[in-house]
């Protein structure tokens, strides 16, 4: 589908408006758009199709010999890479036509809102599965308000998809494990508005922490993975002992293991070493949490929300960051925090090496800062 970035902006900028002014579903040109946009895609199928059966039938006139040559090459220069970090197994992905990856096509889509349709969400359904890395559009812009109006849900499951690379898992080129985001100009690394998740925890918290909490588990995991075993090639061991990594812990009511450092916990203040995208989220999340109790929700309905699925001390440092920080309405729910030395060993690491790295900008050591446990603790009058 052409589309020159003239008219690429004027659609965005209609489509927008029309979510933004709650336009519901039946707008009859958005739904013209989205039948276009449809029919177009099925097209580059039928194109895909006639390419496949060319292909085949050209394999299936080649001569003795050239199946010969061409069964030499693959063992000469199929394994060239393997030495070096790139012989590692890839899932296998069903083809997909390049003019559904197209980004215009994928950005299109995903802000159509409500007027998505069945046959658009299979579309975005299907790059997830064959191409997720192509969702960029449809979650790092201005889209993720727009898809969060199609189907509750439908924004986390794109942002999964997207964020969460399984298959470079412990490779030296990704971010522990979480696919990086397209670089902005002079924006920050990590910011709160930065991805789909402000819109997605304004509109659908309890998924949108699910996938936080999966991104976080895995992303852990392959930071104490890499530490643990990093061998001088820069591939990761298959069976790495993470022991030193995990943290058994009894803060959700029951003993479960936690997988982190001492960075994996100052991810939600941003001043950790890890994927950016998991900061972002975050950020975002504490933020979301803020405006939910100042409309006076409970704290103990928000906690285990934060804690569904959680494996990882990323989590664990931001409900630690936010029970202190609204400690007049925590009531007990720090308790389980204060009596494991974890909880105090991570915090006097995060504001220490908050504090030192402000002391080089600012001479009188102002910060905005949490405080954590240990302003709670002199607050309460304990001295260390």
């Amino acid at each position: 589908m052409v589309v020159s970035e003239h008219i690429k902006d004027v659609l965005l900028g209609w489509l927008r408006a029309l979510v933004v002014a709650g336009t519901p579903a039946g707008d009859p040109l958005r739904k013209r758009l989205c039948d276009r946009l449809v029919a177009a895609c099925d097209a580059a199928d039928v194109g895909l199709g006639e390419q496949r059966a060319t292909a085949a039938k050209a394999r299936a006139d080649r001569t003795p010999e050239e199946v010969e040559d061409s069964r030499e090459l693959n063992e000469t220069y199929g394994s060239l890479f393997t030495g070096i970090g790139y012989g590692r197994r890839r899932r296998e992905r069903t083809e997909i036509p390049r003019e559904i990856t197209d980004e215009i096509v994928v950005e299109l889509l995903a802000t159509l809102g409500p007027d998505l349709s069945s046959d658009g969400e299979t579309i975005l359904r299907r790059l997830a599965q064959a191409a997720p890395s192509r969702l960029a559009p449809a979650v790092e812009n201005l889209s993720q308000d727009c898809a969060c109006r199609y189907r509750r849900g439908f924004l986390a499951e794109l942002t999964e998809a997207y964020y969460l690379d399984e298959e470079t898992a412990g490779s030296l080129s990704r971010e522990d494990g979480i696919r990086r985001r397209p670089r902005l100009g002079v924006a920050p690394l990590s910011a709160a508005y930065r991805g789909p998740f402000l819109a997605l925890f304004r509109t659908d918290l309890s998924n949108g922490v699910v996938v936080l909490n999966r991104m976080h588990n895995h992303a852990a995991l392959v930071r104490a993975r890499t530490l643990t075993d990093l061998d001088p090639s820069g591939r990761v061991g298959k069976d790495p002992n993470l022991d030193a990594y995990r943290t058994e812990l009894r803060v959700s009511g029951t003993q479960r293991s936690y997988v982190g450092d001492w960075n994996v916990w100052r991810w939600y203040r941003g001043t950790g070493v890890g994927p950016y995208p998991c900061m972002s989220a975050l950020q975002a999340l504490e933020q979301r949490c803020d405006q939910i109790i100042r409309a006076d929700i409970p704290l103990a309905d928000i906690v285990p929300i934060l804690l569904d699925g959680c494996e990882n001390l990323a989590m664990l440092g931001l409900v630690v960051g936010l029970l202190v920080r609204h400690i007049e309405k925590a009531d007990r729910l720090l308790d389980p925090y204060l009596v494991e030395a974890v909880a105090w060993f991570r915090e006097f690491d995060r504001v220490a090496g908050e504090r030192t790295a402000c002391s080089l900008h600012h001479p009188r050591g102002s910060l905005h800062s949490s405080g954590g446990l240990g302003r709670f603790a002199r607050q309460r009058g304990f001295s260390f």
